[in-house]
């Protein structure tokens, strides 16, 4: 990760250069998108510096950050052991806080 000055246009850098197509990295963005969110409520500039208990939580934050690279998914839709399939469902399931939402899709 490239360090990024601590303002809203570093962490927003920082946090749309993390990549999850699937979505399965959604609850550890979370926060992250969060914090945005606070900085766009205290209506803070671009390049202002957040203060210093925001950094704390952002440091914190990026510390977890290595830990997505050991993350491994298999992405089998059928197990080898199952035999043949017989039919396929799509089920979708959705919800929703004050805070943020999120859908999930199993096949």
């Amino acid at each position: 990760m490239k360090d990024r000055p601590y303002t809203r246009r570093g962490i927003l850098s920082v946090v749309a250069s993390v990549y999850g197509p699937l979505g399965l990295v959604t609850l550890f963005i979370l926060p992250a998108k969060l914090q945005l969110q606070d900085m766009c409520r205290e209506q803070l500039n671009w390049d202002d510096n957040i203060g210093e208990a925001e950094v704390v939580k952002w440091k914190s934050w990026c510390d977890q950050l290595s830990l997505l690279e050991t993350m491994k998914v298999d992405h089998s839709y059928v197990p080898d052991y199952f035999g043949p399939v017989q039919t396929f469902q799509l089920h979708h399931f959705a919800d929703a806080s004050q805070l943020g939402y999120s859908t999930a899709s199993y096949l």
